[in-house]
């Protein structure tokens, strides 16, 4: 799969501004710090720092540090739909470098604007649950949730047409 100027854009209009429609683009991501993935009683929490880099023939169009990123949230499973809550939090970015002309502040505004508009859209779809997808062919009735310190346990009832077909 090739990703082009034009899905990026609706993250950083400027590469579809500068570089034009449909250029194929590279990245490159640099671990800047050890990401955390992790549960606790409240949720789950998930954060790192890291380094973007966006090249478009060849050329680093835009180099970027993002520092101390989160995501925090709680799922529950309820009469066989997945609910849940999520809250995400840009850190600190930084722009090393660019061929865009975007300083750190339009940046950090463009992905918290897209970030907030996204993680809003999914909060929607979690208040009102989705069905518990199929894994493998095995599909689900009903299941359990439980956030516990460092682990998180889940249990799922097989649906009974699954368990007759398996049998």
């Amino acid at each position: 799969m090739t990703i082009t100027t034009d899905q990026v854009a609706q993250l950083i209009p400027q590469l579809e501004t500068v570089y034009g429609s449909g250029v194929p683009l590279t990245f490159g991501v640099l671990l800047t710090e050890q990401p955390t993935f992790g549960f606790s009683t409240s949720g789950l929490a998930i954060g790192g720092s890291f380094e973007l880099t966006i090249a478009v023939k060849g050329t680093n169009a835009l180099v970027a540090d993002f520092d101390t990123n989160s995501l925090t949230g709680v799922l529950s499973i309820t009469s066989g739909k997945i609910f849940g809550n999520l809250k995400e939090s840009l850190g600190t970015i930084t722009v090393k470098s660019t061929t865009l002309g975007v300083s750190s502040d339009v940046l950090s505004n463009e992905l918290n604007q897209f970030f907030n508009t996204n993680v809003a859209s999914l909060n929607t779809i979690l208040a009102a649950g989705f069905a518990i997808p199929s894994f493998m062919g095995i599909s689900f009735s009903d299941g359990q949730i439980v956030f516990n310190q460092g682990y998180l346990e889940l249990g799922l009832t097989i649906a009974e047409a699954t368990k007759e077909f398996i049998m």
